[in-house]
């Protein structure tokens, strides 16, 4: 009888039981797929880290937003999500396998009626280390105010599609090749919305005070209080679409300015199609700047048209060197990355596998983290000297207190040109046991005691045997030509060198130097019918000298040359085209708050008639006999360009995880 009992007490809890199952299986199936996706969603936005003062600002910046729309719902910003509004929250990419949003983007959802923004938008914190040459930022994320601007165009962006019923549709786009025509009219409608809405919230006297304080007029050299709502309007977003671009170039975020699909034009595209569709008047003092914005983005568009490989480095580019068949790209951990500070990795990069195909392979990795006087790149390019020794990179520029106008660079932070070595203080003589030293400062005094002359402006020097020949420029004479700087230890003029010994010890010795036209083929001697010469620019061809000149005045403002020619005579202008500050105006006032003035003139010969050439802040440019074409924009000040062989280089800046292989032949 108790068996019994017992036994109907079992069936009865395995009833109950399986009730209890069957009535959360059916409580599952009741909940409607966006239900389901809601709840996780949810659960994901709590683990998302957001500072309370961001997501007050991101609410301040919606609600100035919306009061210029013509919504009647007022979306919520909080970091949860509801069936029955409209939403807007701060997403992680770690959970963009649920949110649809991958990093760097915003996305609107039409099912869950959720403006979905990754918080990489709020704060790009890869904006503060771009350009640095080591793990610490060099700049505050106040010096990057145009990305609020950018925030607002993405908000109102988004806005657009909710307001349109739009399917679901992401700011940024890389796998939207099956769309339609009418997905494309959708993006442009979205940004003619976006551009309605600023203009009017602009003439909006409550504005919020991050946009007040930093925003992206600094492009103008502007402040808010000097224009008024429709010019706030203009030069803010204009200023803001032409920070994303250059932003977008080389940060941690997938997408680029120049990708583009049936869905999404390319980002240069909606930045030409907003200037147009904005209405400035012609007296505005933003209508007289946009001519710079056009051209530039017209330069990143030609560049965008070659044929290009886009290589999303496995984290920040510490250094890049070229071996055989193959690239060594190292990699240093930035703060953000959440690594241990310092930190580096060198990786292959293999090229014989097909430029589609290319691939990453870890060689090394760095274990002990510097110390804290310890250079940080120390590691990364010892190793860099073992695996690929003898490599260079165009664009480094030289540490404080050693010639500026150097841009090699070499493991061990030497400096190399044409097997010469700078060592900090000044170049090391070619051949023998010992590296004699001479400073260009020493050079510079003994080329005017001998020749007389006050002033002269030395290139970087070219080796040939056991002499130094120096590219010159005597500026009152406006003159170019070549000048040999031999050892002698019986010679009577300068005496300040300094010898290195084998070990890297340094002693007291004070060798002279003789100074003597050079001998062929590399005497020069040539005078520019306008205009002066860059000298530092200058580069032995094999053949020729490549010089690069500058013109400015009334018949040619801001006008780059670049002359080829060797002996006394048969010296040809190769090329020649517009700088910058030509399209701002014509004496090239009023420069957006930037230094537009052409500097650091570089030259990168690939063989003996096709170079390279580019000025910090312009443009890089392909110049051959028959044409002069950009191939890469913008030449900022920091951008380092590797030529992988004759037909390809490499354009990359110091902690960017974007690199770009560019093709000459194309």
């Amino acid at each position: 009888m108790r068996s019994t009992m017992i036994k109907g007490i079992e069936w009865m809890r395995l009833a109950i039981a399986a009730v209890v199952i069957i009535l959360l299986g059916l409580l599952a199936f009741s909940e409607t797929p966006n239900e389901r996706r809601a709840k996780a969603i949810n659960e994901a936005l709590a683990k998302v880290d957001v500072a309370p003062a961001r997501l007050q600002s991101l609410r301040e910046q919606t609600e100035w937003i919306l009061r210029n729309t013509d919504l009647s719902e007022e979306p919520y910003v909080e970091q949860k999500i509801s069936l029955d509004r409209l939403d807007i929250v701060v997403t992680d990419d770690s959970f963009s396998n649920i949110t649809k949003t991958g990093r760097a983007n915003a996305i609107y959802d039409p099912g869950l009626k959720v403006i979905f923004i990754d918080q990489f938008l709020l704060r790009p914190t890869d904006l503060t280390y771009l350009g640095t040459d080591g793990p610490a930022a060099a700049s505050s994320e106040s010096e990057f105010g145009f990305w609020n601007t950018s925030l607002s165009f993405v908000i109102a962006h988004e806005l657009g599609h909710h307001a349109a019923t739009d399917a679901a549709s992401a700011f940024f786009s890389v796998d939207w090749l099956g769309r339609s025509p009418s997905e494309v009219d959708a993006e442009i409608a979205a940004d003619a919305y976006a551009l309605a809405t600023l203009s009017r919230a602009y003439a909006d006297p409550a504005m919020p005070e991050a946009l007040v304080n930093e925003n992206a007029l600094f492009f103008f050299g502007l402040d808010l209080s000097d224009l008024s709502g429709a010019e706030r309007a203009a030069g803010d977003i204009i200023g803001a679409l032409k920070g994303m671009t250059l932003m977008m170039q080389f940060s941690s975020g997938p997408y680029s300015p120049f990708y583009q699909d049936k869905a999404h034009p390319s980002f240069l595209e909606r930045i030409r199609m907003a200037i147009e569709g904005l209405s400035i008047g012609s007296e505005s003092i933003v209508h007289g700047q946009s001519p710079i914005l056009v051209e530039e983005t017209r330069r990143q568009q030609l560049a965008a048209n070659r044929r290009f490989v886009e290589i999303q480095a496995p984290g920040p580019i510490a250094r890049v060197v070229v071996g055989s068949d193959n690239i060594f790209v190292a990699v240093r951990s930035l703060i953000q990355n959440r690594g241990d500070e310092g930190l580096g990795a060198i990786h292959r990069l293999h090229l014989h596998d097909g430029e589609e195909e290319m691939r990453f392979e870890l060689v090394d990795t760095e274990n002990i983290a510097p110390a804290e006087d310890e250079d940080p790149n120390a590691w990364i390019e010892g190793r860099l000297g073992q695996l690929a020794p003898g490599s260079g990179t165009e664009g480094f520029v030289t540490e404080p207190g050693t010639a500026k106008t150097i841009r090699l660079f070499e493991a061990l932070e030497n400096t190399a040109s044409d097997e010469l070595m700078f060592f900090g203080e000044g170049w090391a003589f070619p051949g023998g046991d010992q590296r004699l030293v001479v400073s260009t400062e020493t050079a510079q005094a003994t080329i005017r005691s001998y020749l007389g002359v006050d002033r002269v402006e030395l290139g970087p020097p070219f080796a040939s045997a056991s002499e130094m020949i120096f590219p010159t420029y005597f500026p009152d004479d406006k003159l170019f030509r070549t000048v040999s700087v031999i050892p002698s230890p019986e010679g009577t003029t300068a005496k300040s060198l300094f010898v290195f010994e084998q070990d890297g010890t340094v002693a007291v010795s004070e060798p002279s130097i003789l100074v003597g036209e050079a001998t062929t083929p590399f005497a020069a001697l040539f005078s520019p019918k306008d205009g002066w010469i860059d000298v530092e620019g200058a580069r032995w061809a094999g053949t020729d000298w490549m010089v690069p000149g500058r013109a400015s005045s009334e018949d040619e403002p801001y006008v780059w040359k670049l002359y080829r020619g060797r002996g006394v005579g048969g010296w040809v202008t190769q090329s020649r085209e517009r700088l910058l500050a030509d399209y701002i105006a014509e004496t090239g006032e009023a420069s957006f708050g930037r230094d537009l003035d052409p500097q650091g003139a570089s030259l990168l010969v690939l063989d003996e008639h096709v170079v390279l050439v580019w000025y910090d802040n312009d443009t890089v440019w392909l110049s051959t006999p028959d044409r002069t074409v950009p191939i890469f924009h913008p030449a900022s000040s920091f951008l380092r360009v590797t030529r992988i062989d004759k037909s390809r280089v490499l354009f990359w800046i110091s902690n960017a995880t974007k690199a770009y292989l560019v093709s000459i032949d194309n």
